[in-house]
């Protein structure tokens, strides 16, 4: 995320040089040597060093009406966690995440969802992690953009059934990860 962020600023960087110094932005590639914010971002030591000098806000500004819970007089911001069969396959969300990114899969009796067993692939820290239906806490879904977060950056403005969708988003929001590497983001 860091490294991400520093790429970005570093591109504002160029961008702010280049119409400072009376160029226009554009995305077309300068001709000669690499600028000096490149050639310094070409090390990691020395890309560590110029992140540690930037300021940036690294926390999301608040925004009233987030609430995940879904109980009785809650907000249910983005919908039950897991509630929708999002393709069709009679399964939830997190049961389809789990069943396509999971090996050696075995079903509880008379399931085609409900694992019981399987391995997965940490794709955060490369560990395999054993999957056990009586103590499924040590693989989580990660909300690759945090639903928090992107409540405060725009979705508290979506319809319920957009956030909903974004919830439930398997192509790119959501991946099958281990605890521990969830809860460090």
């Amino acid at each position: 995320m860091l490294l991400l962020l520093a790429l970005l600023v570093a591109c504002r960087d160029l961008a702010t040089a280049n119409q400072t110094a009376g160029h226009p932005a554009s995305t077309r590639v300068p001709s000669g040597p690499p600028t000096p914010v490149i050639n310094a971002l070409l090390s990691p030591a020395a890309a560590l060093t110029w992140l540690a000098d930037q300021h940036a806000l690294l926390t999301r500004p608040w925004v009233a009406g987030y609430d995940r819970d879904c109980g009785h007089g809650h907000a249910c911001s983005f919908g039950e966690a897991w509630a929708y069969d999002t393709s069709g396959s009679g399964c939830n969300t997190r049961q389809d995440l789990l069943r396509a990114a999971m090996t050696d899969v075995v079903y509880r009796s008379g399931s085609h969802c409900s694992i019981e067993s399987g391995r997965l692939a940490d794709p955060y820290t490369g560990t395999s992690l054993t999957f056990s239906g009586d103590k499924p806490d040590g693989v989580e879904v990660d909300h690759v953009l945090p639903l928090a977060t992107s409540w405060a950056l725009g979705a508290s403005h979506w319809s319920q059934a957009q956030r909903n969708t974004f919830a439930n988003d398997r192509s790119v929001e959501l991946l099958p990860v281990g605890r521990a590497s969830n809860l460090l983001e």
